[in-house]
């Protein structure tokens, strides 16, 4: 009579006890209570039954290998390098960045305040007058202080309902704007308003000027360097940390205190006020200059309902600068009328 089958029980309890026990078969019998002769009977039987699976070496399905579609670490790090490089020589350029003017004769930076083109408040009247005298003016430039347009974005797209013009008409006028004076811009600052849009890249400013004047965010610094003379530092920021209600140049005069007097000229839009004040650091004996524009939106619903009122005139200011001059005091002169200015500037220019 034939030997009954071994159950596949008892050949895989031999095998994973052989296998636990590093392929010592008299341990396995051992820990499995058994003759040394009955586990390996039991083990050569499974490894006969079961074949290439008692093994256990090999896996039972082989996976095609998935090219990875990211890139490795080290090239990610490498590119961060560069982009590190790239900002940082970005922001080094900005850093009084140097304007060379390569004559002695005065001449002119009109810092227009914050036009908000496509408003209904927005003077035109005003602004087309104040890009005529700058388009015409020999010696005369201008910078803008920033929110060319209102750009209204997410719950704020609302208002456009309380505006006379589309987002498409902003752009159009923006577009006027900055290629009307293409030639007279030393800088375009990017406001708030205009930073509510995502990226410099989808900003229409950044295209209307490319390959002119910087377009940046918030703040530029620069230095104005003459053949003969010593140069004039300008800090131009759309709006400067600080404030006061009963002096509207606070946060300049704060900037220039932290930064031990690091400009010759601060200015600033923002707020919708005008103010000039030029004051003189006892400390180090250098005259400073703080102005501040109050922009073409001179209907302002917001500000009657918060009750800030309402101003006429400094929509702009405008730095006269004779770069000869040795007096600090009568070297720069600031106005708050574009037309008185380009007057004294016309005085100036005679006289050389």
């Amino acid at each position: 009579m034939a030997a009954p089958r071994m159950s596949d029980e008892l050949c895989r309890e031999a095998l994973e006890a052989v296998r636990a026990a590093d392929g010592n078969i008299s341990h396995a019998a051992k820990a499995l209570g058994v003759p040394r002769s009955t586990i390996e009977g039991r083990y050569k039987t499974a490894l006969e039954r079961l074949g290439e699976d008692a093994k256990g070496d090999e896996p039972k399905l082989i996976l095609p290998d998935i090219v990875s579609g990211e890139v490795d670490v080290e090239t990610k790090i490498e590119y961060l390098k560069k982009r590190h490089a790239q900002k940082k020589q970005a922001n080094d350029s900005r850093d009084w960045a140097q304007i060379k003017v390569n004559h002695t004769r005065p001449f002119g930076i009109s810092i227009m305040g914050d036009p908000h083109v496509d408003s209904g408040g927005c003077n035109w009247t005003l602004l087309t007058r104040d890009v005529d005298l700058i388009k015409n003016t020999e010696g005369m430039y201008c910078g803008n202080i920033g929110d060319t347009t209102d750009n209204w974005v997410g719950r704020l797209s609302a208002l456009y309902a309380h505006n006379p013009t589309t987002r498409s008409d902003a752009i159009d006028l923006a577009e006027w704007l900055i290629t009307e004076l293409k030639d007279k811009w030393i800088f375009i600052l990017r406001g708030n308003h205009d930073m509510w849009t995502s990226s410099r890249k989808d900003d229409p400013l950044t295209w209307f000027q490319r390959g002119g004047a910087p377009v940046l965010d918030w703040s530029y610094r620069f230095e104005l360097a003459f053949p003969k003379g010593a140069p004039f530092r300008v800090h131009a920021a759309h709006s400067f940390k600080g404030s006061s209600y009963i002096n509207s140049t606070h946060g300049m005069q704060r900037r220039n205190r932290e930064s031990e007097g690091e400009a010759d000229l601060y200015a600033q839009g923002h707020h919708h006020e005008w103010a000039l004040r030029q004051e003189e650091n006892p400390h180090n004996g250098r005259v400073h200059w703080y102005v501040k524009a109050r922009g073409y939106k001179d209907i302002d619903t917001f500000a009657e309902v918060h009750g800030f009122g309402s101003q006429e005139h400094g929509a702009s200011v405008t730095l006269i600068l004779d770069p000869l001059e040795t007096n600090p005091v009568r070297r720069a002169h600031c106005f708050a009328d574009l037309e008185e200015a380009v007057s004294y500037l016309a005085w100036l220019r005679n006289g050389r």
